[in-house]
């Protein structure tokens, strides 16, 4: 049998429209089962939008009094080319701020942490080895399929020879020779005792 205990948790982070956010929360209270804590915080951003508002316009009422005042001066280049992308620095993150709060007018941010109390899993594994073990087959089996093997081995063994048959006859054949060539040659050279 094997434990195994877990805890299951995750964070999930919602982009509402603003206008949707209570239909929301009221759609997702009957779906909690125990609520640890709510926090919910309003922040009303209509006065960082206006500040931002009014910086990018006297950004641009900069800008234009600069480039008057640029022209109209003895200033060098390298100065009035400076003065300018300061400002237009000045005047993109003026933009990139009020687009920001504007996000934050038109959606609510809703997080969400979920968590599930610890949790134990049980299961039962079998032993493998008994398994394997049960499923081998048994000494008779074994040895009935060896001699099978066997045999099929000395009939391939069979076979092999029936392709080398032609070798054999001639090495007969050579064997044949040289033994009548090797009984002449003794006949011939022993001498003739019954004369």
């Amino acid at each position: 049998m094997r434990l195994t205990e877990y805890t299951l948790s995750g964070n999930i982070t919602l982009r509402v429209p603003s206008a949707e956010t209570q239909s929301l929360l009221h759609a997702l209270a009957p779906l909690v089962l125990f609520l640890d804590e709510r926090d919910f915080t309003a922040q009303d951003v209509a006065l960082e939008l206006l500040q931002q508002q009014l910086a990018q316009a006297r950004n641009q009422s900069s800008a234009q009094a600069l480039s008057n005042t640029a022209s109209a001066t003895a200033a060098s280049a390298t100065e009035r080319i400076l003065a300018q992308n300061q400002l237009q620095a000045r005047q993109d993150e003026a933009l990139i701020q009020s687009k920001l709060i504007a996000d934050q007018v038109a959606f609510s941010t809703i997080r969400l942490n979920l968590y599930q109390d610890r949790q134990i899993s049980r299961s039962e594994h079998e032993d493998i080895a008994t398994e394997l073990a049960a499923a081998e087959p048994s000494f008779g089996e074994r040895i009935l399929a060896a001699l099978q093997a066997g045999w099929k081995g000395a009939q391939e063994v069979i076979i092999a020879l029936s392709y080398l048959w032609p070798l054999l006859l001639i090495a007969a054949m050579i064997s044949l020779g040289w033994r009548q060539y090797r009984s002449k040659r003794i006949s011939a050279n022993s001498p003739d005792i019954s004369e």
